[in-house]
């Protein structure tokens, strides 16, 4: 399955956001156990145990123009947003299991930034930090649709 992923910069500086698929970090052990129970019955067929959900941001998955705050639960970015070249993106700690389905996260934008450039999705592994996400899946598109075009 893949990380969630969120980015900003990139040609007119991105602006914070939060989100994940859950609680995490720091919370009183009530609601972590309210947590649990819910995320059990969301996704019955998950064993955290085996591949844990995706609950915060990854500190070492992200791009160094991100930052992370509130036990990895909001992202700011840091960098110029000038250029596409500025673009950052972070993934979550775990993917989504593919024994999910469906899986559902929600993701606050607290701030736009300067121009509001940014980008919400989903990665594999493996994809290039520098990038919003989904990036080089519309790069390699357009390339496709550009070579056919070419060839008529």
């Amino acid at each position: 399955g893949g990380g969630g992923g969120g980015g900003g910069g990139g040609g007119g500086g991105g602006g914070g956001g939060g989100g994940g698929g859950g609680g995490g970090g720091g919370a009183p052990r009530w609601q972590e156990k309210e947590l649990k129970r819910r995320l059990k019955r969301l996704y019955p067929a998950v064993d955290e145990q085996e591949t844990p959900l995706p609950r915060s941001w990854s500190p070492k998955d992200k791009f160094s123009y991100i930052g992370l705050s509130q036990n990895n639960l909001r992202v700011h970015y840091k960098g110029h947003g000038k250029t596409p070249k500025d673009a950052a993106s972070v993934r979550a700690t775990h993917p989504i299991p593919a024994a999910c389905g469906i899986y559902y996260f929600e993701v606050k934008i607290v701030s736009k930034g300067r121009d509001g450039y940014m980008g919400i999705g989903l990665s594999a592994q493996g994809v290039n930090m520098n990038r919003l996400p989904g990036m080089f899946q519309l790069l390699t598109l357009f390339f496709k649709i550009c070579f056919s075009y070419g060839k008529q």
